[in-house]
């Protein structure tokens, strides 16, 4: 997927985009800073986001969390369902227990976060399927929540940041998430072609929150994927004098778009990636605990669900 992993002068930190060259055509600037939040509560929300964290690791919250879950369930189920069968190819081959769980966080992770919409309209369906392109990426993990991002950005198309002339799809901020709605649909539409801004966001935060930091959300993921690189960074030197690898010239740009490429092929294309890659194929279902060539996607049972 053509794309950028720029870094701003706002922030010493990596910003992993996914974008088009500037031959695309160009889209209009939008101003990301004309969101409609309330940052006159901001101390309110500090704190309120400290008790929050302390809550997060009290039993008895996650009961209640588990409740309000099922209580939106029993509401939206149905709904829910058809709308994640019809574009979520994903979803549509889980048997029925496993849907109920992808149901079950993919509800969890769209009430964690805040979703601010540009441009367009809010509709129930938008938070929901970008919520389960997260769950799927981490359906085989037992911590799916991504804590650290606690806002996505959804914007109606391709977008321009930080007056960079590059048009974007999406991009990983310190703490926020950006998609390009456009992009996202087309994205799941053609579930084919190995290019899917969702999922390739989404992995770009799930490495973030486990590789890029001193503690990692789920330290399982995190020494896992230390082995993953390993066996990673041969195939990234060697794609660099390769054009017409299967991976493509974009996952030779960095490490870090190596990685969200390989997540790509990896749910779109499987049969064709344990091909080219066999090895490193195996890594990345040992990483993610699933295998989308097996009629049992999950390979080790997850505990405490």
């Amino acid at each position: 997927m053509p794309g950028d992993s720029l870094n701003t002068n706002n922030s010493a930190a990596p910003v992993y985009g996914t974008g088009f060259s500037a031959s695309s055509k160009p889209a209009p600037p939008i101003d990301l800073e004309t969101d409609q939040t309330d940052y006159s509560a901001v101390s309110t929300f500090v704190i309120l986001t400290i008790l929050g964290l302390l809550m997060l690791k009290n039993p008895l919250f996650r009961f209640i969390r588990r409740k309000q879950v099922g209580l939106i369930l029993n509401q939206y189920d149905w709904f829910y369902h058809s709308i994640l069968e019809k574009n979520i190819p994903y979803y549509s081959k889980l048997s029925f227990e496993e849907q109920q769980r992808f149901l079950r966080r993919t509800v969890a992770f769209m009430k964690s976060k805040r979703f601010h919409y540009y441009d367009m309209k809010e509709e129930p369906q938008v938070p929901l399927l970008i919520s389960a392109a997260a769950v799927q990426l981490s359906f085989g993990l037992k911590h799916y929540l991504l804590k650290e991002f606690d806002t996505i950005h959804v914007l109606s198309g391709n977008y321009r940041f930080a007056g960079l002339p590059v048009a974007f799809e999406g991009h990983v901020s310190e703490s926020d998430i950006f998609i390009s709605w456009e992009s996202f649909v087309k994205s799941f539409e053609d579930y084919s072609d190995g290019n899917n801004v969702g999922l390739h966001e989404m992995a770009h935060a799930l490495s973030k929150v486990n590789a890029d930091v001193e503690t990692p959300e789920d330290e399982l993921f995190a020494q896992l994927f230390k082995k993953f690189n390993q066996i990673a960074r041969p195939v990234f030197y060697e794609i660099q004098t390769d054009p017409y690898s299967f991976l493509g010239a974009y996952a030779a740009t960095n490490m870090y778009e190596f990685w969200a490429v390989c997540v790509e092929q990896f749910f779109e294309r499987p049969h064709a990636f344990q091909i080219h890659h066999g090895r490193l194929y195996e890594a990345m279902t040992i990483l993610l605990n699933q295998d989308p060539l097996q009629p049992q996607i999950i390979l080790e049972p997850i505990d405490n669900e």
